[in-house]
């Protein structure tokens, strides 16, 4: 059975009687949802990733954005110049 904590603590216990702590692990990730089993992957949300964990698969995290927001110089509406954004949809696709 498995556990999360929102220390980021990842705790496997067995499904016995008697209580067993089979493992436990710590990421630098607070975890705020049960974990899920997926196959023979387990499922673990934090509040910034989401992590796939199974047996001999290693991937190293890559950060990367959707798209690059293009920054207004001027407002239109006459409005003291701030950080609004416009975005391109049809550079999205939408």
């Amino acid at each position: 059975i498995y556990f999360s904590s929102k220390e980021g603590r990842i705790s496997v216990i067995s499904a016995e009687r008697e209580f067993q702590l089979v493992a436990e692990n710590r990421l630098d990730a607070s975890f705020v949802a049960s974990p899920a089993v997926a196959g023979n992957a387990l499922i673990l949300r934090s509040e910034k990733h989401l992590y796939h964990v199974a047996r001999g698969f290693t991937r190293v995290a890559e950060t990367r954005l959707a798209f690059k927001p293009k920054r207004t110089k001027k407002p239109r509406d006459g409005s003291k110049p701030g950080r609004s954004t416009k975005v391109d949809l049809k550079a999205l696709g939408r």
